[in-house]
């Protein structure tokens, strides 16, 4: 089988547009190849791995005859800092102040809980949605 472009590693699809993206973020295989998160260039997506986004014009609607009227832009991806994740994370546990956290445990549920839904997305192969978050 020829396959003419690589599989998404993301794909999220929306009410009113589509992001995808292929390829993984780069970070893990970095630090195996030795790269330092102080290296300028440690978690840097190669270019031809950027997203990509769709976005229904603004009557969000399909017109007769099934065509859909959508913009298309390529997306670049910020660089990756998981190390600025874990700093934090050590920064609110010797303050003992869980406000310095600049990600909260809401924030965490909430990324847990789409991360679930995806999990099931993929094994029953259908869509799962998921209720407003607050």
């Amino acid at each position: 089988m020829l396959a003419l472009h690589s599989r998404p590693r993301f794909l999220v699809n929306g009410t009113k547009g589509t992001f995808l993206k292929t390829g993984w973020d780069p970070q893990e295989s970095q630090l195996k190849q030795g790269m330092l998160p102080t290296d300028g260039k440690f978690g840097v997506d190669d270019q031809s791995q950027g997203g990509e986004l769709w976005v229904l014009d603004e009557q969000g609607s399909t017109p007769p005859g099934g065509a859909v009227s959508a913009k298309h832009s390529k997306v670049s991806i910020d660089r990756g800092r998981y190390d600025l994740l874990f700093e934090n994370v050590a920064q609110a546990i010797r303050a003992h102040d869980s406000r310095a956290l600049e990600v909260t445990a809401e924030q965490a549920a909430t990324v847990i809980a789409i991360i679930e839904a995806a999990k099931v997305s993929s094994a029953e192969k259908r869509t799962v949605r998921l209720e407003p978050f607050h």
